[in-house]
Parts: C-alpha cells; sequence; structure tokens
C-alpha cells in the first residue's frame, strides 16, 4: 500500500528551498486523523479525534476492527480542537498492557487523562471499560487544549496541555503556576495515580502545582524524547507571529519558562505578563508566520533516530499544518523548511518502533511515510571518533543498529575488510583506524562510517623505596617493619600506573626493649581468647591496640592509655573480629612494639 506523492518545490522571495525529502502513502481509510504512535513493536496506532484508535500493521494495512473505540466518551467536533489528542504507551507496555490517552470529555469538555488496558484475550484490542482517571480538570473553550503524551527516559510521562484557550491568554494561564494550562506535566504512574516525582521542580513552591515540570508555554502540539541523548522537544503554536520549537537537555532539572506569554517566540508580546526577575528560555529555533487567515500551525515532531536516512540522523523534524512546509533544526538551533507538500493537512510527525518518521493527513486521513532523496543508511560507531584503552586491554566497538531494521555489516581495520567480522559489534585491541560499512537490505543501498581511530596508552610501572616509622599508615598499609608492597594508581592518561613500594621500618625497638623485659601472646594462631603478658622495668606510658592489616582499627585492647609497673596480663575476647592476620601495637612513651596474629 504505497504510492509516491507528488511534491511541490516553494519559491519564497528569492529563495528556491532545496527538495530533500519525499512522501510516499503508508496507511488510508481514517476519520479526522491527529496522529500515531507506537508500543514498540512493529505496529503503528492511528488516532482518530472522534475517539478512536486504529492499528496498522507493518505494510500499511488499517484493521477494521478499532483497538479502542471510547467515542461516546469523546466531546469533538468539526470546528474546534476538542476530541481524542494524544496517546502514549507504557514502556513496559508488552508485558502490563497499560497506555494513557488524552481526551475531552463529552459533555463537561474537561481535559482527562486516563489509563486503559490491552485486552487480555486480544492483543490488537482493549477492553474499553478499563479506564483509571489519572487527571482531570476543567476547560471551557474549544481551542488550545493540547494533547500531547510521552514517556520519559526517566519513566516518568510527561503531558503538554494549552493555556486554555481564547486569544492572547485571556486568563493569564501561561505564568500562573497555580494552574495546569500552559504547562507540560511529569507524573509518576507507577502506582496507578498521578504521583509526584520528588525531583519536580516545583514541588516545594508555595501555591504551584508539584505535578509541574515547565511553564510559558501556548499550545505544546506534541512533544518528544530523542531516543538516542534523552533531550526533550517541544512544538509550541504561535499566535499570530511566531511558531516555536523548544529545546530541553537530557541533564535539565526541569523548571524551565518558556516565556507565554509575555513572549511569543522570542518576541514580547505583552509587557504586563512578564514577571520581573523570572529567566525566560528563548526557542532553539522559530519561523515566521506568511500572510493569510492561517499563517502557521506547527505540527511537532520527532528527533529522527532511524536507520534508512543516515543523512536526516539526530535532526528534530516538524511540520506546519498550515503552510505545509517541513522543518529540519539541529541541536545548534540550524533550522529550514526543507519541503513544502499539502496545506491545511499535516497534524502530526511521529515515528514508528524503528525510527522511521509518518506524517498524519488531516482531511486526507492518511498516514504518510517520510522518505530522503538520499537513501544511504545510517553508519557510525558509537563509541565516538577516538578511542583510548590501556595497554593489554581490548574494546567492544558497536555500530549503531536497531536490529529489526534488516541492515547487514562489514568492518575495516586500515581500510582493509576484517576477515569473519559481519556483525554489529567487534572486539578491537590493535592500534589503528576502524570503520564499519552498513547495508540497508532491503533496497541494497550502503555507507560507510567516519573513521574511528584506536588508541592503547601505555601502564607506566616505578619502584619507590621509603623509610616510614614502624606504626604508621601509608598508602593505606600498616607498617609493622621491613616491607614491600604493590599498589596500582589512575594516571592522567586513564591506565593504572603500577608502584611497588619498598619500605624500611623504623623503630626505637631497643628502648622499648628496655622497658618491656616481656612481651608474649598466647595463643597464636588465634581462636577467641588472646591472653598478652607484659613485665614493665619502669613506668611506663602504654596503649594497646589491635589492627588488621590495612591499618584500620579493631579493637582497643586497653580501652585507655594507662602508666604501668611490674608484671600484667591482659585477656581479650577476640571472638566477634573475623579470621585473618592482625597486628597488635603496643604504644609507648619511648616507641612501639608490633606482634603478628592469625585469628583461625
Amino acid at each position: 500500500m504505497k504510492k509516491i506523492l507528488p511534491y511541490l518545490f516553494l519559491l519564497l522571495s528569492i529563495n528556491l528551498f532545496s527538495q530533500t525529502i519525499n512522501l510516499s502513502e503508508f496507511s488510508s481509510g481514517f476519520n479526522w486523523l491527529l496522529g500515531t504512535a507506537h508500543a514498540g513493536d512493529d505496529r503503528m496506532f492511528a488516532i482518530q479525534k472522534t475517539g478512536q484508535i486504529f492499528i496498522i500493521d507493518k505494510e500499511g494495512n488499517r484493521n477494521p476492527t478499532p483497538f479502542m473505540d471510547i467515542g461516546s466518551k469523546v466531546r469533538s467536533g468539526a470546528n474546534d480542537e476538542r476530541g481524542l489528542l494524544g496517546v502514549a504507551f507504557h514502556p513496559n507496555y508488552e508485558v502490563n498492557g497499560y497506555f494513557y490517552v488524552y481526551y475531552t470529555r463529552a459533555v463537561s469538555g474537561a481535559i482527562a487523562i486516563s489509563r486503559f488496558e490491552r485486552s487480555a484475550n486480544d492483543a490488537n484490542v482493549a477492553d474499553p471499560n478499563s479506564e483509571l482517571e489519572l487527571i482531570s480538570f476543567s476547560h471551557s473553550r474549544g481551542n488550545h487544549v493540547g494533547g500531547a503524551l510521552a514517556f520519559g527516559p526517566d519513566g516518568y510521562l510527561y503531558i503538554g496541555i494549552g493555556d486554555g484557550g481564547g486569544s492572547g491568554d485571556p486568563d493569564s494561564a501561561g505564568q500562573n503556576l497555580s494552574v495546569f494550562h500552559g504547562k507540560v506535566l511529569r507524573i509518576d504512574v507507577s502506582n496507578g495515580t498521578a504521583g509526584i516525582p520528588t525531583d519536580n521542580p516545583f514541588i516545594n513552591t508555595t501555591g504551584a502545582k508539584p505535578e509541574i515540570w515547565a511553564y510559558g508555554l501556548r499550545n505544546p502540539w506534541r512533544i518528544t524524547f530523542d531516543r538516542w541523548t534523552g533531550d526533550f522537544w517541544i512544538a509550541d503554536v504561535g499566535q499570530n507571529e511566531l511558531e516555536e520549537i523548544n529545546l530541553q537537555l537530557a541533564n535539565s532539572e526541569g523548571g524551565e519558562n518558556y516565556g507565554w506569554s509575555c513572549k511569543e517566540g522570542s518576541d514580547i508580546f505583552r509587557n504586563t505578563e512578564c514577571i520581573p526577575g523570572i529567566a525566560l528560555q528563548d526557542p532553539i529555533y522559530e519561523y515566521p508566520h506568511v500572510s493569510g487567515n492561517c499563517g502557521g500551525s506547527i505540527s511537532g515532531g520527532v528527533a529522527y533516530r532511524g536507520m534508512e536516512y543516515g543523512d536526516l540522523f539526530g535532526k528534530y523534524f516538524a511540520a506546519d499544518f498550515c503552510t505545509g512546509d517541513i522543518y529540519m533544526v539541529d541541536k545548534a538551533g540550524n533550522g529550514e523548511s526543507i519541503a513544502q507538500f499539502d496545506a491545511f493537512e499535516y497534524t502530526t510527525l511521529g515515528e514508528n518502533h524503528l525510527g522511521e518518521m509518518f506524517l498524519s493527513g488531516y482531511f486526507s486521513n492518511k498516514v504518510f511515510k517520510i522518505e530522503s532523496a538520499n537513501p544511504a543508511p545510517t553508519a557510525f560507531i558509537t563509541n565516538g571518533t577516538n578511542v583510548s584503552i590501556c595497554e593489554g586491554d581490548s574494546v567492544r566497538l558497536g555500530a549503531y543498529n536497531i536490529p529489526e531494521a534488516n541492515m547487514t555489516f562489514r568492518w575495516l581495520f586500515n581500510g582493509a575488510p576484517i576477515v569473519g567480522a559481519s556483525a554489529p559489534a567487534i572486539i578491537a585491541s590493535q592500534n589503528g583506524d576502524y570503520q564499519v560499512i552498513v547495508k540497508n537490505e532491503n533496497n541494497g543501498v550502503e555507507s560507510t562510517s567516519p573513521v574511528t581511530t584506536l588508541e592503547q596508552k601505555a601502564v607506566l610501572t616505578e619502584t619507590v623505596v621509603q623509610t616510614i616509622d614502624v606504626g604508621t599508615v601509608f598508602q593505606g598499609v600498616l607498617i609493622s617493619g621491613d616491607t614491600s608492597f604493590m599498589q596500582s594508581f589512575q594516571s592522567t592518561s586513564g591506565c593504572d600506573s603500577i608502584v611497588t613500594y619498598v619500605i624500611n621500618g623504623f623503630s626505637s625497638a631497643s628502648e622499648v626493649e628496655q622497658l618491656i623485659e616481656g612481651f608474649e601472646v598466647a595463643p597464636n594462631p588465634i581462636s577467641d581468647n588472646l591472653s598478652i603478658k607484659i613485665n614493665f622495668s619502669d613506668a611506663t606510658d602504654i596503649q594497646l591496640d589491635l589492627y588488621d592489616f590495612k591499618g584500620n582499627l579493631v579493637k582497643n585492647v586497653l580501652e585507655h592509655q594507662q602508666t604501668l609497673q611490674g608484671e600484667y596480663v591482659f585477656n581479650k575476647d577476640l571472638n566477634d573480629i573475623p579470621a585473618g592476620f592482625y597486628y597488635l601495637f603496643a604504644t609507648t612513651n619511648k616507641g612501639v612494639l608490633t606482634k603478628k596474629l592469625l585469628k583461625i
């Protein structure tokens, strides 16, 4: 079911847009089509504004039986923006069968975000009676309803909500943290509720809705997470002048204010809505309206991470409902319209489980696949262009791969084929240049990746000779006499440096031995109880302590330092310490004596 759609070159002023993509018809037979979603398998789910979800198989055939029909619960109309607006499948959908929908209720028009479940008896049918409402709130107008749902890499559900409708934000909702309108929410659905993640940015802000993740939005029409980087893209419909694309990087802690209705895009819209001292986040990309009744209305949007078209990889794509333009934007904010097709048509630009992109047509009621004019597949080594390993080590080099994409691989080393290397990854240990050739078995087209250079770093070794007082802990080792030991440290190259320490243990033992005529321990090896016999010739300050071989204090044999003279016997229960080697230190005012003990 595939038909190439003729495309149109657009001439605006003196700029001729370069047509780098085509559309091919993939599926048809829908009614008021608002978008598609996938559940991690080879099916797509088409969303109808009137309340139905239909399954499309991998060949583009529409299942005649709806996956779900909640039309009786949904308020929708030809002349407003209400209806069944969004769907997102739980990351663990294959196991739990949960999916989430965003719709307007039939009678009240209220916005509802609810969970439904897949039928227990048929994987291609949902249970329409399984609804579990998570969030519901009033919405009195027919526009700016929002409807965007997406699960983030953190497993939380993100929800894009419009400003409440009308024109120009009459409710001043965009900058008001006490309402849901004009926001992106972030909730934890793991327990069957709209739970609040503990790191939501406004959870401790008095008067703010704790579900809010970002604000200052007019009508976020589709949100998406880059499946490779985790970056968050928001397409926000403008008022009269500008359409905007916002980018929130994966390390964001939330709380961004995108400006509406103080600003429309990067321009001031209404000064009275600007709050002094509040930082505003401008779009990463915006484009102006063209003349006419509908000069622009952005329809988001995905970051392309498929394998069929390497020249599109990593770019964000969105459509414009009014003009039919397809926009391509990178993370640096560079963007342009790369094609123009039918006006008043495209409601959502979505993706399937392989990361390939599809457009939903509202009036044609068709789904179109986006195809690049350059069919060379995506080819790169995910480790990066420069890889360093330590001498004697090896590393796994992996090609970017989506297993179901029907690609094959051949590896090169210094430009020559590696015999037998046809898997998506190899184990490499030789210095040199590596590449992978990726072939799309569907059309026979190949791409060769950029070079990844592998370099081994040498392991450094050295010997250090030092004289250390007995009883000192040096490099984590308790010095009890002459010894040597080896340790490794990470050098600036990232590899270990092996250092051998030769230690001359220094102690004024002769003076101690003059004070202590006898220093005996029994038994040795020890089982449970240790008996220590010491005879002091003169009054001596002494502390008895038991250490493990790393220099950690295990027990005080004497609870505190004492001054003793004559013969003493000390008994200590060692039943509570594990087996191993220990050192008994007799620390006096004249020096240190040690005994090595074995606990069995």
